[in-house]
């Protein structure tokens, strides 16, 4: 990494995901000094529930590694910010940049919903979900909940989505992803409810 000339204005970015990471990288190589505010104790936000053999940890681990190569980078880890004006009037930051991704699950909104385990918190813990698993959604992250069952043990994995097979928001990849690991696409379904069982 080359140095470059300081411009002694601070930049402060709020969330430490693959957007923070980027618009820190390019700030800093501008020669503004930066810290980014991460609420969680790791950077790196959503990238870092992709399953590994989609998204090796090393290829993120370089980005960091290289992000705090350019010498006037800091990270702040378990730092919620909640006004980022604040870090302007009180703090002295010259810009925010407030790169904090999708905070908040979306819901479906129907009965029986709160059964089910929310695509962030399955990839980050990945807890071992029995036999049979139902994902509800067509996109990435679905192939991602789904490959990720099954190599946790899960026998037979069904994703469930609400137009048909073709129409699923995924590349070539993905599709091959789902051809390879077998997991089963139900389209043109649209779940009503979640029941539990007498055996939970």
């Amino acid at each position: 990494v080359c140095p470059v000339e300081q411009t002694g204005k601070r930049i402060a970015i709020v969330g430490g995901g693959p957007a923070g990471i980027g618009a820190a990288a390019v700030c800093a190589s501008r020669g503004h000094e930066v810290v980014i505010f991460e609420k969680l104790g790791v950077v790196g936000g959503d990238a870092c529930t992709i399953p590994e053999f989609r998204l090796p940890r090393h290829t993120l681990e370089e980005d960091i590694e290289f992000l705090k190569a350019l010498g006037n980078v800091k990270i702040e880890m378990d730092r919620k910010i909640t006004d980022p004006e604040a870090l302007l009037r009180e703090d002295g930051f010259d810009a925010v940049g407030v790169t904090v991704g999708l905070s908040e699950d979306k819901l479906l909104g129907f009965p029986g919903e709160e059964h089910a385990m929310k695509a962030r918190q399955y990839l980050r813990a990945k807890p071992d979900m029995g036999t049979n698993v139902a994902v509800i959604g067509g996109g990435p992250v679905a192939v991602d909940c789904a490959t990720t069952a099954l190599r946790n043990g899960a026998k037979n994995v069904t994703i469930f989505y609400r137009r048909s097979q073709p129409e699923m928001p995924v590349d070539g990849a993905d599709r091959e992803i789902i051809q390879k690991f077998g997991v089963e696409v139900m389209g043109r379904h649209v779940p009503t409810r979640i029941e539990v069982n007498a055996e939970g």
